[in-house]
């Protein structure tokens, strides 16, 4: 993948149905967000921050967060990533 191409792309953890969250691809073009691909189904939290974060640094992507009711934002690593000793 080109470099101009991989500034269009991003990996997205999306809350999909209550704690459930899915990872995809998206790709914005022209101000605009498309989905390009999933990567993972619905699971929990934690299961989809590893997947949604290992995914981004193999193909080298940004990787972003959107809660339901939540604008899409940079994910956080000090701030979103799963608290350690919390519940699966």
């Amino acid at each position: 993948m080109s470099a101009p191409a991989r500034n269009r792309m991003m990996i997205v953890l999306r809350q999909v149905e209550g704690p459930h969250w899915c990872v995809v691809q998206h790709e914005v073009q022209n101000g605009k967000r498309s989905f390009v691909a999933r990567i993972a189904t619905a699971r929990e939290y934690g299961p989809a921050v590893r997947i949604a974060a290992i995914t981004a640094a193999k193909m080298r992507l940004h990787l972003a967060i959107e809660a339901n009711g939540r604008a899409l934002r940079r994910f956080d690593h000090k701030r979103d990533a799963p608290k350690m000793g919390a519940r699966p």
